[in-house]
């Protein structure tokens, strides 16, 4: 079975652990959620900035520990990383195959959230976290698109549920994958 490692970025609640999960089941990779990682940090500086909806304050820490993950597995795929330059210039993107940049607008991810309901999806946390990845995390995207070699997917929600957005994605991925071999071949 080849290497496939993607990452999966996009704003709060956009739905990219669930589509990470269904990207890691038909393709037999581990998912892994750098979210999940920052929210286990405990210090007292990481609860305060995550319990207001700013980013995480390790930023080199959750680097680390994205490119040991990555490292680690030859099937993985990673959801909401990077989120800061300080973790984009830290990370080798050369070490993963895709990078997929979820873009749902804010009404729809605001939705997902209040169903959801997470502790840091209350509407106040929720709006600073959604204003942090529009400030720190979207821009970077827009710039790994325009400078980067690895292959990258700007994936715009049209409305549809996220289980639909997941199906269209392994529709691209797999065309992407057989291109890929077909090159090689």
């Amino acid at each position: 079975m080849q290497r496939l490692k993607i990452l999966v970025v996009g704003p709060p609640s956009c739905g990219k652990t669930t589509i990470s999960k269904a990207l890691a089941a038909h393709y037999e990779c581990k998912q892994i959620s750098s979210g999940d990682y920052a929210r286990a940090i405990q210090t007292k500086e990481n609860n305060e900035a995550l319990a207001v909806g700013d980013l995480s304050p390790d930023h080199l820490k959750i680097a680390e520990w994205c490119a040991e993950r990555i490292g680690e597995h030859d099937r993985v795929i990673l959801d909401g990383f990077p989120r800061s330059r300080e973790q984009y210039e830290a990370f080798d993107f050369g070490s993963v195959d895709l990078v997929i940049w979820l873009d749902a607008g804010v009404g729809m991810c605001l939705t997902r959230a209040m169903v959801r309901a997470r502790t840091d999806d209350h509407a106040p946390v929720f709006w600073r976290r959604y204003m942090t990845y529009m400030k720190y995390t979207a821009p970077l995207m827009y710039e790994f698109s325009q400078t980067t070699k690895v292959s990258f997917l700007h994936y715009v929600d049209q409305g549809l549920t996220v289980e639909q957005n997941a199906e269209s994605l392994i529709t691209y991925i797999d065309k992407m994958l057989e291109d890929r071999h077909h090159d090689r071949t």
